[in-house]
């Protein structure tokens, strides 16, 4: 009965240590083979065009639990837009919603809401009075920003609260074509993935002792 009971132990145990070998592995090859130089998961080189005033990138609402205060860097965002006509200079920046909301109220622009589905939807939105917006880069109430010719690069460290990108033409002017690239930083990816690891040895090892006293 003993020996049995030893055995389903160290079966168990293995079978435990497997999923914490692949998990550690797997998060480990993603921080080492799809991260670039410092640290960014990035997504293809995405061609992008535009009618209207601006793009919106749906509101992020970020909902972090008081209970667990972060004082380390969580994850980072990065947006890196280029503007297709390499005289014309482009504007990315990210607001809290309602700002935005304010900003584009009656001004005919873009929006994508649901950036879960495989192919996001591109919503056009206008108002019966419509209006030219203002250069953003003259509006104060950006958390981030960038603009210029050539690629421009915004970094957004997360926290709390519920905010929206926002990309234009850097002189607010009507219709866009530019390339984007997306990329987040997740700096406990390989912490975790070692811990995974080490925890997969220990249990691994224990499983096997268990077993070899089962025989």
């Amino acid at each position: 009965m003993l020996k049995l009971l030893l055995g389903l132990v160290g079966i168990t145990g293995l079978v435990v240590a497997a999923g914490l070998l692949i998990g550690g592995g797997s998060l480990l090859w993603v921080d080492t083979v799809l991260t670039d130089q410092e640290g960014f998961i990035n997504s293809t080189a995405i061609e992008a065009e535009v009618d209207g005033y601006a793009l919106v990138v749906a509101s992020t609402d970020v909902d972090l639990d008081p209970e667990f205060p972060v004082d380390f860097e969580l994850a980072t965002f990065r947006l890196q837009v280029e503007n297709q006509s390499a005289s014309q200079g482009i504007f990315v920046g990210i607001a809290p919603t309602p700002s935005v909301e304010d900003y584009l109220g009656g001004v005919p622009h873009a929006i994508i809401e649901d950036l879960g589905s495989a192919s996001p939807p591109l919503e056009h939105r206008s108002a019966a009075t419509l209006r030219e917006p203002e250069r953003p880069v003259d509006q104060d109430f950006w958390l981030g920003s960038a603009a210029g010719t050539g690629t421009q690069e915004l970094r957004w460290e997360i926290q709390e609260g519920e905010y929206a990108f926002v990309v234009m033409n850097e002189d607010a002017s009507d219709g866009m074509s530019f390339d984007v690239v997306a990329g987040v930083r997740i700096p406990v990816i390989r912490p975790v993935s070692v811990s995974l690891l080490i925890g997969g040895a220990l249990v691994l090892s224990l499983g096997t002792v268990f077993l070899a006293l089962a025989l």
